[in-house]
């Protein structure tokens, strides 16, 4: 069986069989839950631990290689371009289909008494969230950091992709031999960290099925009534996102849907169920580069930026918590309360820090602004393991397809970039049974 199918039938059996054991909570299939899920998580890690090295080595070698250095700011135009249009896409489904989905939501009067106390008795754990929140100022101070070790450390990815970026321009500065011997160094380590991806990546459907088994376990069939309607209608939006998104790549990038599909396949299955684009990066890499043989450069270049900064399902999500907000505490919103919360979606979307559910939180005083009550976003977050599986998925999405645009208008990029071809993996591994 092709290990594409093994990692989808390991991720349907570990959902089918948590919800069993939810439904019959034996003490025995409990305990065997609690030894399995831990593996799931070592998955995790295992993909999480090349992550650093693996963005730092890709954007050195990818900015120092680039001969022309206007070409850096042409590929960087391109990306930043090719988001904002993704994000208005996003913004438009917001507007016109979560309204609609929404439209059949009718929450009876014990059912929203219930939901607004479980609201209340979390709103200290949200205000707290918000006060850990930084402010734009010290946002904006923090993508210099004063200590990149600390950064790589910390998982502060967005300070560490511009020294990245700044390292690899200096470089560009450097004597040609200084230069060279620097990059194989970089090279060398963006190479290893890929073979080590194909390694984790073998044994997906295992760390899929130990994921999909513990989430499962704990939320069963219980998400019922309006928290489920929901739960349903954020699914259903990110996945029409995801379609948007994959049919405007297709017909826009001209590239084969079959090709499309099997590349990014990989990287959505992690983000799914790790509920981290971060972690879904280097199935991202592999597949632009060894499926649809995307340009290292612009691959190595486009997606480590996308994934620290391009977050599409923000306009889509947003609007969807605050319609379901306004249902649940019969606050009237219309049009153009709704528009202010797609365009703070769009405009905000590059400061989400990287942690779940993060968006909730800084929506916060874009409710506060329409009106909204901001308690309830305790009660959100608090349900939020299944839609943020949703919301990741449409990330990785999002940001693989942006690189295949970026990749499909850059040929004057990509011609002043010596390209190193990535070798195909040996028979047997993960990426070569999913390509």
């Amino acid at each position: 069986m092709p290990h594409s199918r093994l990692v989808l039938l390991a991720l349907v059996l570990g959902l089918g069989a948590g919800v069993v054991v939810a439904a019959v909570p034996n003490p025995a299939l409990l305990a065997l839950v609690s030894v399995i899920e831990p593996v799931g998580t070592l998955w995790i890690n295992a993909l999480r631990m090349v992550v650093v090295p693996l963005v730092v080595s890709l954007l050195v070698v990818g900015v120092a290689s680039i001969a022309d250095l206007r070409a850096v700011g042409r590929i960087g135009g391109r990306s930043l371009a090719t988001w904002v249009l993704l994000l208005l896409v996003s913004g438009v489904i917001g507007l016109t289909l979560v309204p609609f989905l929404f439209s059949g939501l009718s929450i009876d009067a014990a059912t929203t008494a219930a939901l607004r106390e479980s609201a209340a008795s979390m709103s200290e754990s949200t205000v707290q969230g918000l006060e850990q929140m930084p402010g734009y100022a010290q946002w904006l101070v923090e993508l210099v950091p004063i200590n990149p070790i600390r950064a790589a450390a910390d998982g502060s990815m967005l300070p560490l992709v511009i020294f990245a970026l700044v390292f690899g321009l200096a470089l560009t500065r450097v004597k040609p031999a200084d230069r060279a011997s620097v990059t194989s160094f970089f090279r060398a380590i963006g190479d290893a960290m890929l073979v080590v991806v194909r390694w984790v990546l073998a044994v997906a459907p295992i760390g899929v099925f130990a994921l999909s088994l513990g989430v499962a376990s704990r939320m069963g069939l219980a998400a019922a009534g309006a928290i489920g309607y929901y739960i349903g209608v954020t699914a259903l939006s990110m996945l029409v996102l995801v379609g948007m998104l994959f049919a405007i790549t297709v017909v826009v990038g001209g590239v084969s849907p079959a090709a499309l599909a099997r590349a990014v396949l990989p990287a959505q299955v992690v983000g799914f169920t790790s509920r981290s684009s971060l972690a879904s990066l280097p199935a991202q890499v592999e597949g632009a580069t060894a499926t649809l043989g995307l340009p290292s450069q612009i691959s190595g270049f486009v997606l480590p930026l996308a994934v620290s900064s391009f977050k599409p399902h923000g306009p889509v999500n947003w609007t969807g918590l605050a319609i379901f907000t306004a249902l649940l505490y019969g606050v009237p919103i219309g049009p153009p309360e709704l528009l202010t919360v797609a365009v703070a979606a769009i405009l905000l979307s590059f400061a989400v820090p990287g942690i779940p559910s993060a968006g909730m939180l800084l929506i916060a005083p874009v409710f506060t602004q329409i009106g909204l009550p901001v308690e309830a976003l305790g009660l959100l977050i608090a349900v939020d393991a299944i839609p943020d599986m949703f919301k990741t998925l449409a990330n990785a999405t999002g940001q693989f397809m942006s690189g295949v645009l970026v990749a499909r208008f850059a040929g004057d990029v990509a011609a002043a970039v010596p390209v190193t071809p990535v070798p195909p993996p040996a028979v047997g591994e993960a990426s070569e049974s999913v390509s």
